[in-house]
Parts: structure tokens; C-alpha cells; sequence
């Protein structure tokens, strides 16, 4: 893998925890009225000032669906909304392993967003007080 120059100055290596600190600056588009709402914006990303981050950072979308239709019934949504929860939580603790970036609180509180818009998801845990996220520690606290 080869080192990147990033904004600061810094030749940053795409490591588990650069990639972290850079998807620190990344955002939801939150605008219900744009053509691309609910998508990743990364400028911040791709220019952050923060001597840690691999600017070439980037992540990857999980779809669900936000109403009950044809066989989709409030029972799975309950069951996906766990899965996406220990997704943006627990199971974080994998993601350096596999070779991928760890999500920080930022994303996963955009996907807890999103948990909330499933059907039958209510009871998934969606907060960041219980959330074991090596990114960030009880409360919310940044820890990369």
C-alpha cells in the first residue's frame, strides 16, 4: 500500500485507524429535497486537516427497507434492526481484522438514524451509551 499526502502535509498509510479518523469528516446528506438525500457526502473527508486521516477514505451503504410491503413484516424489521445495530456497534470490533475501517460516531449515528425508519425496530439498541464501538467510548466519547 502506498502512503498518500494529505491536506495537513502528512504521507498517511490506509490503516484501519487513518481511515477512522478521516470518515470523521464525512456526512449524510440530510436535505429531503435533493436528488441524492440520504447519501454519503466526503468533500470533508477528502480534504480533512487532520494529520491522522487517509484522505481516500470512503465506505459502503447497507439498504433497508422503511415500510412494511410484500413480505417484508415488522418481525423482520425488528430482527434487521438488531443485525444493523450490533452492525454499527459490536460488531466494529471486527473491522480492522478484515481489513476494513472501523465506522466512527458520526456514521454510526447516521445509521442509528436510519434503524429508526425500519419497521418493527423500536427495540434495537440505538444509542451510543450502549454501543461497543472501537471508535468511540461510553457516551460518545472519540477514542481515535
Amino acid at each position: 500500500a502506498a502512503k498518500v499526502l494529505n491536506s495537513s502535509g502528512y504521507y498517511v498509510s490506509p490503516s484501519a485507524s487513518s481511515v477512522a479518523v478521516a470518515l470523521q469528516s464525512a456526512r449524510v446528506n440530510q436535505d429531503s429535497t435533493s436528488t441524492s438525500f440520504q447519501t454519503q457526502i466526503l468533500d470533508g473527508v477528502y480534504d480533512s486537516v487532520d494529520p491522522r486521516a487517509y484522505p481516500l477514505s470512503y465506505y459502503a451503504y447497507l439498504v433497508v427497507p422503511t415500510e412494511v410491503k410484500g413480505v417484508f413484516t415488522e418481525s423482520k424489521g425488528a430482527t434487521l434492526g438488531a443485525f444493523a445495530s450490533y452492525a454499527l456497534c459490536e460488531g466494529q470490533q471486527q473491522a480492522a481484522g478484515l481489513g476494513y475501517a472501523p465506522l466512527p460516531r458520526n456514521l454510526v449515528l447516521a445509521g442509528f438514524e436510519q434503524i429508526k425508519r425500519i419497521p418493527g425496530a423500536a427495540g434495537a439498541n440505538i444509542t451510543v451509551d450502549h454501543c461497543n464501538n472501537p471508535t468511540f467510548g461510553p457516551g460518545g466519547s472519540v477514542t481515535t
